[in-house]
C-alpha cells in the first residue's frame, strides 16, 4: 500500500513537472524570451485585450456618429450656399434694373428739360400778356 501511494505520488509530480515544461515551452514559443507562463499574466493579459477591444469598437462607432454629424453640417452648409447663390442672383437683378432705371432717366432729361423750358417760356408770355 505505502508503496504504491509513494509512486503514485512520485508518478504525479513527474506528470505535474512535465505539464509545466510543456506549458513553458508553449509559452516560450509564443511569448518574449522575457516571459513564462503565468496564468495570471494571461488573465491580465486577456482583460486588456478585452478592454481594448471595447475601446477601437467604441472608436468605430464615434468615428461613424463623427461622419455622420460632418455629413449633415456638410448638407446644410451646401443648403445655406445654394440660398445665398440664389440672393446673390436677385441682387444682381435689382443691380441691373436700377442701372436700366438710371440709364433711362439720363436718357430723358434732355427731353424733360425741353418740356419745362417750353412751359417756362409759355408762362412768361401768359405773365407778359396780363401785365399789359
Amino acid at each position: 500500500g505505502l508503496g504504491d501511494t509513494g509512486e503514485e505520488n512520485l508518478i504525479s509530480n513527474q506528470q505535474s513537472t512535465i505539464n509545466k515544461q510543456v506549458k513553458n515551452r508553449f509559452f516560450c514559443l509564443i511569448l518574449p524570451n522575457s516571459m513564462t507562463y503565468n496564468p495570471d499574466r494571461l488573465s491580465r493579459i486577456e482583460a486588456i485585450v478585452e478592454s481594448n477591444s471595447r475601446t477601437i469598437q467604441a472608436m468605430l462607432e464615434q468615428s461613424v456618429t463623427d461622419r455622420l454629424q460632418h455629413e449633415e453640417r456638410m448638407r446644410v452648409a451646401e443648403e445655406r450656399m445654394a440660398r445665398l447663390e440664389e440672393v446673390a442672383a436677385r441682387l444682381t437683378n435689382v443691380e441691373e434694373g436700377m442701372a436700366r432705371w438710371l440709364t433711362a432717366i439720363d436718357d430723358t432729361q434732355p427731353t424733360i428739360l425741353r418740356l419745362l423750358n417750353g412751359i417756362e417760356r409759355k408762362v412768361d408770355l401768359l405773365l407778359e400778356s396780363d401785365r399789359e
